[in-house]
């Protein structure tokens, strides 16, 4: 079964509460980059309340800091990283006002 109408996580949790069945006490498989898991688990979690969300984090982010003068030269790798972590910060505000 697949969700497609949605534009945002909010409004994916109250498709996908609309396509499932009324049981309850489901065990709902959270599958979404490491990074947006946060939000994604909190909105899941509010809209399924006698379901069990199950997190499955992918695309995760690894990286070994490594300090040298090289590192202190902005770059478009870091520019997106901290784009997509603000990012998601401001969703997380954003949601908690909203929702």
């Amino acid at each position: 079964m697949t969700e497609t109408k949605s534009r945002n996580t909010m409004e994916h949790a109250i498709n996908l509460a609309e396509l499932l069945s009324q049981t309850k006490n489901r065990r709902i498989g959270l599958v979404t980059s490491a990074l947006h898991m946060l939000r994604s688990d909190s909105t899941f979690t509010k809209q399924f309340p006698e379901d069990t969300i199950v997190p499955i984090p992918v695309g995760h982010i690894y990286s070994r800091p490594r300090y040298n003068l090289k590192s202190l030269i902005p770059s478009a790798g870091a520019l997106s990283t901290s784009s997509n972590a603000l990012h998601e910060w401001i969703g997380i505000v954003w949601y908690s006002m909203r929702y």
